[in-house]
């Protein structure tokens, strides 16, 4: 239904807001610096942190929030120097926090998207 929804919206031209990006928030709530797993490593040392960001992107009025999937399939976590037999885990626990903050911020029709 969500779907549809936004399918309907953006076929009749409404204004659709994505939020923004998360390992750059990471950076900036936490000072930091970080390299390319920063994403999946505060994930999972720090999953309110994740959490939080979301909620506030929510709302910030996003419609579409991005599950932190960026980093956690196997080639990328493997590159990063992490165990790419985690990625399933990994990604499931990026839905599952992104759809933690949707529910937390109780605003109706919230999408979650990968990426």
């Amino acid at each position: 239904m969500l779907y549809q929804d936004l399918m309907t919206r953006l076929a009749i031209g409404e204004l659709v807001i994505l939020d923004g990006a998360i390992c750059t928030e990471i950076k900036q709530r936490s000072g930091d610096s970080g390299h390319g797993d920063l994403a999946v490593t505060r994930m999972v040392e720090s999953p309110d942190l994740i959490r939080e960001i979301h909620v506030d992107y929510i709302r910030a009025d996003a419609d579409v929030i991005t599950a932190n999937t960026y980093s956690s399939n196997g080639p990328a976590m493997s590159k990063d120097g992490l165990d790419a037999e985690m990625s399933q885990s990994i990604t499931r626990l990026s839905v599952e926090l992104a759809i933690d903050a949707r529910n937390t911020s109780q605003v109706n029709g919230v999408l979650i998207a990968g990426s």
